[in-house]
């Protein structure tokens, strides 16, 4: 297998049209509060739930994730979904820390590709998933700006899931690489 020196550059921010929002920030300011509104919503329904219905929806997407989410851990990564949801809520004003939240946890499961077959496009049915969940949460209450807030949040993270995954992939390709070697 190659080997490069170089680690893939994160995901660039998403362009907004100009005098929306601050340079880097990821949302507006109404669109913050449309999505924590939403979030308080769906968290009334009971955190576990939320995160079932994320996971139950994934799974549908794509069956092969049930190989990698254990009967066993589910009713962990639920929670851990939800807890996930909340850091990235209560740092909507730090997009650097949702930043390196969404690449901690990417990098992670990069272990999971050898191990269980795990794919990089499993965090693109996560953010469908989210997408989803917070479209039915939000029932009756759905407008455009509360769609188009929800979707921005939900690309960003996934866009920076996957760069931490791909990261984590990278490096460990290179520690495979140096194993190689000195055999």
């Amino acid at each position: 297998m190659g080997s490069s020196t170089s680690t893939p550059a994160p995901p660039p921010k998403k362009n907004k049209p100009e005098g929306r929002k601050a340079d880097n920030q990821i949302l507006n300011s109404y669109q913050k509060s449309i999505v924590r509104n939403a979030w308080r919503h769906m968290s009334q329904k009971g955190p576990s739930n939320c995160g079932s219905t994320i996971t139950r929806r994934m799974m549908a997407r794509k069956s092969t994730i049930g190989d990698i989410l254990d009967r066993s851990t589910l009713d962990y990564h639920n929670l851990q979904i939800v807890e996930f949801l909340q850091k990235v809520m209560q740092s909507l004003d730090e997009p650097d820390k949702i930043s390196k939240l969404c690449q901690e946890i990417g990098q992670k499961h990069a272990k999971y590709r050898r191990s269980k077959g795990m794919k990089i496009d499993y965090w693109d049915k996560l953010g469908e998933a989210i997408t989803e969940t917070i479209r039915e949460y939000q029932g009756w209450k759905i407008h455009r700006e509360s769609l188009r807030a929800a979707t921005v949040l939900v690309s960003y993270v996934v866009d920076q899931l996957r760069f931490g995954y791909s990261r984590g992939l990278h490096v460990q390709g290179s520690r495979e690489t140096k194993e190689d070697d000195e055999e």
